[in-house]
């Protein structure tokens, strides 16, 4: 018995900008990245007499002509029109086909015209059902997650699915709890991976120490959700631990954090920053613009004016990796010129630039949706890179304008040194 896995590929952030074609050649942006933890996850969960073959399409060839029994298929929403074109080619030779991931959990109706099997919600408990129904020939066409798994429940990924040397970054996303406590609009991890008991499901620092001695790469890229779910009066404490753990393995962390989470531990304990350096947690990714839509304009420019905190990090010795979105309602067109000046302001050479996008499963698709909003479905254009909904205070082509121009800016200045610090040389 034998599974072909199949991460699709999808547009980069700044892919197929023509614009921006004679600064992007050879940088990290259009590389391709590893396939996150989903696939290496069920790879877990497989029992060792199946052969599990992984197809990465940002590089490799779709082996149309596989001998493998079955082909499945994880996506998410930006890789949604190329699985299905992958899922119909196969079809066609009469493979049976699985598809799975956020965008099914979301889409299942739109999903199911492209597939045999499909699977909604977290997959964790559904598919070791599904491979006992398999090798007993009484497969279903739809596994349905009843409830979301515990973290005892989630094995640790085999990372060994994915070849590591193949890819330019020398960086993998660390094993971190499942849901967010943000709950951001624009985003739909509330509908895919929701909290439980208003929680989220929290890891341990024993899991976190063992999935890391089957990672290949040096740099760890640690998603704000680890640091969300240390919370009561023990939270701080609780984080030094982990984090001296972490440091025991010699490997290198960027840390993703809001502004308003970072100036909260300044204030609850000014030393911990110090210890985060300390314990090789040597950047920061940092969410500059809130990821709320319905926030007050003077709410929006605190972000502008937060020099004092972004400063205190910087002289401790942290990297910072400036994240923004650009285009929420809140947004007015000198947004573009506030933000370069910021960066400049306070010498960020570390960049990227979004574009507000309501992703299939969030609050802002429905109430885009409801209003009339929101421009087309093509899923391809979902990535951050592309207008797909009427912006408030900008026609399309000034929003999509002034995007370009910050990128332009970025990788005109600052674009050389980026791709020798994210490649592998």
């Amino acid at each position: 018995m034998k599974i072909l896995l199949i991460y699709p590929s999808y547009a980069k952030l700044i892919e197929g900008h023509s614009e921006l074609s004679h600064l992007t050649d050879g940088y990290p942006w259009l590389d391709p990245v590893g396939p996150g933890l989903a696939l290496p996850t069920l790879a877990a969960l497989t029992p060792k007499e199946i052969e599990l073959e992984f197809i990465d399409d940002q590089f490799m060839s779709i082996p149309y002509e596989t001998n493998a029994n079955l082909v499945a298929i994880s996506l998410f929403t930006p890789q949604a029109s190329r699985a299905y074109d992958i899922a119909d080619n196969f079809r066609q030779r009469n493979k049976l086909v699985i598809l799975g991931g956020k965008h099914v959990t979301i889409m299942p109706q739109e999903a199911r015209a492209h597939a045999d099997i499909l699977f909604i919600g977290e997959a964790e408990l559904t598919w070791p059902l599904f491979i006992n129904d398999l090798l007993h020939g009484t497969t279903k066409q739809f596994y349905i997650s009843e409830r979301p798994p515990t973290i005892n429940e989630i094995p640790l990924p085999q990372r060994s699915l994915v070849n590591r040397q193949t890819y330019p970054h020398d960086m993998e996303i660390m094993l971190t709890p499942r849901s967010c406590r943000l709950q951001c609009q624009w985003c739909p991890i509330a509908h895919v991976e929701p909290l439980v008991d208003g929680k989220i499901r929290q890891l341990t620092a024993d899991k976190i120490l063992q999935d890391l001695t089957n990672v290949a790469s040096n740099t760890l890229y640690i998603p704000d959700n680890l640091t969300q779910g240390a919370t009561g009066d023990n939270a701080l404490p609780m984080l030094r631990e982990l984090f001296a753990a972490l440091s025991t393995t010699q490997k290198r962390f960027m840390l993703a954090l809001a502004p308003d989470e970072l100036s909260s531990i300044k204030q609850v304990d000014p030393s911990f920053l110090k210890h985060l350096h300390s314990c090789n947690v040597d950047s920061l990714y940092l969410t500059l613009n809130s990821f709320a839509t319905n926030i007050p304009s003077e709410l929006a420019q605190k972000y502008w004016n937060n020099h004092d905190l972004i400063k205190y990090i910087q002289d401790l010795g942290f990297h910072i990796c400036a994240s923004t979105m650009l285009g929420f309602d809140y947004d007015q067109p000198s947004i573009f010129d506030t933000v370069l000046a910021y960066l400049t302001r306070l010498s960020i050479n570390d960049a990227v630039f979004f574009i507000a996008t309501p992703f299939p499963g969030s609050r802002l698709f429905a109430r885009f949706t409801k209003s009339g909003r929101l421009l087309h479905h093509q899923w391809q254009k979902y990535n951050g890179a592309n207008i797909v909904f009427r912006p408030k205070h900008f026609s399309v082509e000034q929003l999509r304008q002034g995007w370009l121009d910050c990128w332009n800016w970025f990788l005109t200045n600052h674009g050389e040194a980026m791709r020798k610090r994210y490649i592998k040389s």
